[in-house]
């Protein structure tokens, strides 16, 4: 019903208006709930009922009310005043049929309205799974005061205060949200929902505030997809010294946390796996293992945020460890849910919550969690990837011995190009310029392939491709890689791609190439990724990836076998092409010059 209703408002209205009206309509039914359904319930005043606000007995529930009937345009620049009239008589005919009896049933219809307004008002709440997450975790926790940073509409501080009417005191609650549209709405749904004691600000969380004040527990859903780097003030008591001139938004996000936790508090935020492995915050990193404060990092289940295909990491930080010092939980719940015998997402969340963080090997088994050492961090530079912790142990045929990539091979990125210089040498090109795309299900596919003249002679040594190079991707959404068989027309690689070139004293191409393909391969490659959407391979990374060592009378029989064979199947595929193309052209003949329909 209330998509139907959102669609005919859109008719006519922005969605931003269509947001607000809805969101005001909403409010002011639950508001007069007690009103005959028979008479009409007066949603939209202009300026007729303002004793019903002047009644109301808090000021600063009367305040944000004021706030979101101010975001409406009740003037309707840009809509007839008659059909904007006729349109919100027609809502409060349809808000006559609402029943709401208690503040859940609001809680549930915002939820559902901001559902619905995502894709064109840009927000996006918190998933079921996650706030309850989150929210069985702090009630396993002592705190006086919470604090939610980017609170939206404060979902997860009014699922964790609840509704109480006891005498008990509740925690002191603060939320902040840059969008005043959100915080408003969180005002008026902390009030509705039995929470007294709080205060929302209409605030952006990334700038500082010198000796704001601390939360005995701080939480936030970070957002994504605005995440960039920014410059960082010297004068920003959030950052430690020695952080370099610039961060990514969503680690300000998080000094911003640890700066309002309070000593002895706790915090928990969702991340996107960027803040977890960036090469560019590891001193941030570092500063916060060494301190402590770190206590969990949970690679959260995929497809849990609608729309959004970006993973999760959930970090959880305490600034008063007792019993488990020196000691960081590491779960996988990503590969966790997609195994047989695991439970329903939710199952799992709510197992994460109960015990996983303190058991985590016990909850998940071997490989899916892990308490792991502050030195075992250090020695992994700081990353908090748990797949650096949750896969180092050596798996069923795995080989004992091994090499790093960097003892075997020559890594080498491709060619960054500008726009401009990229053009200018298209002219008389001589190579072709190979990029992610031209990389396919193991091949190099040069068709449609742009060519480019070489503008100094380093680059023939450099970027261009030879046979038994393996080009694997450095940049993008998927990992690809492909082998360069006898050969090849002269090519370079672009920034996107990276070449591994082999010393064959020390390494046999093809068997590096099939280990590199391999699922323990691949493992070692996405451990050494960063970045969420986009993932980065950068070459320093692809130096320390662990390959195994064999005999090299072994190695190089093997490795000539595996180039026979690869050798014999590209025979083949071009073959049953070219079979296939001539049958095609010779079936197709048969029609030319013929009309005989009968």
């Amino acid at each position: 019903m209330l998509e139907a209703i959102y669609r005919e408002m859109r008719g006519l209205f922005s969605a931003e208006q269509t947001t607000y009206l809805l969101m005001w309509a909403v409010f002011v039914r639950y508001l007069k709930r007690e009103e005959p359904k028979a008479e009409k319930c007066k949603l939209f005043y202009y300026q007729k009922e303002k004793d019903f606000l002047r009644n109301l007995d808090s000021y600063d529930f009367k305040l944000a009310l004021c706030r979101l009937e101010d975001l409406i345009d009740f003037d309707f620049i840009q809509v007839s005043y008659e059909e904007a009239e006729k349109k919100l008589d027609w809502l409060e005919r349809q808000a006559v049929n609402w029943n709401f009896t208690s503040a859940e049933e609001v809680n549930r219809w915002v939820a559902r309205l901001l559902t619905v307004a995502e894709g064109e008002f840009g927000s996006i709440p918190t998933p079921v799974p996650v706030k309850q997450m989150l929210v069985k975790l702090a009630q396993t926790w002592e705190f006086g005061s919470v604090a939610e940073i980017c609170c939206g509409t404060s979902g997860i501080g009014i699922d964790l205060l609840g509704r109480s009417h006891s005498t008990k005191k509740l925690p002191r609650y603060y939320g902040e949200d840059i969008r005043p549209f959100c915080s408003i709405c969180a005002a008026i749904l902390l009030w509705i929902n039995g929470i007294r004691d709080f205060s929302v600000a209409t605030r952006d969380s990334l700038a500082f505030k010198k000796d704001g004040e601390q939360y005995g527990l701080v939480l936030a859903d970070i957002p994504v997809g605005a995440n960039e780097s920014r410059q960082v003030d010297p004068e920003d008591d959030r950052f430690p010294k020695g952080t370099g001139k610039s961060v990514y938004t969503d680690w300000i996000f998080l000094e911003e946390m640890l700066y309002r936790m309070a000593p002895g508090g706790r915090g928990a935020a969702i991340v996107t796996k960027g803040a977890a492995v960036r090469k560019n915050e590891a001193i941030l990193r570092q500063y916060v293992t060494e301190q402590d404060w770190l206590e969990a990092v949970v690679t959260l289940p995929q497809n849990l945020y609608p729309g959004d295909k970006q993973g999760r990491e959930l970090l959880v930080f305490h600034k008063g460890k007792r019993d488990r010092r020196g000691l960081v939980a590491f779960i996988d719940l990503k590969d966790f849910c997609s195994r047989e015998n695991s439970g329903s997402v939710q199952e799992e969340m709510e197992r994460l919550a109960e015990n996983g963080l303190r058991e985590p090997e016990r909850s998940y088994g071997k490989g899916y969690g892990q308490l792991v050492s502050t030195a075992r961090i250090r020695e992994n530079l700081y990353t908090w990837n748990p797949m650096f912790y949750l896969t180092d142990e050596l798996s069923d045929g795995e080989a004992k011995e091994t090499i790093s990539l960097g003892e075997a091979a020559q890594v080498t990125r491709g060619l960054q190009l500008a726009k401009r210089d990229e053009e200018m040498l298209s002219d008389d090109g001589t190579h072709y310029l190979l990029n992610i795309k031209n990389i396919e299900d193991g091949s190099i596919n040069y068709e449609d392939c742009k060519k480019i003249r070489w503008k100094n002679a380093q680059w023939i040594h450099k970027y261009q491709i030879r046979e038994d190079d393996i080009l694997l991707t450095s940049k993008g959404t998927q990992l690809k890689m492909a082998m360069v068989p006898p050969n090849p027309p002269p090519a370079f690689i672009s920034g996107n791609l990276t070449i591994i070139r082999t010393d064959r004293a020390t390494y046999h191409p093809y068997v590096l190439y099939e280990y590199l393909r391999s699922p323990e391969g691949r493992r070692w490659l996405e451990r050494y990724q960063t970045g969420s959407t986009i993932r980065v391979l950068n070459a320093s990374s692809l130096m320390q990836i662990k390959v195994p060592r064999y005999k090299k009378t072994l190695m190089e029989t093997v490795g000539k076998e595996l180039k026979e064979n690869d050798r014999r199947y590209r025979e083949a595929v071009e073959q049953l092409a070219s079979d296939y193309k001539s049958a095609r052209l010779r079936a197709l003949e048969m029609l030319k010059g013929e009309n005989d329909y009968a």
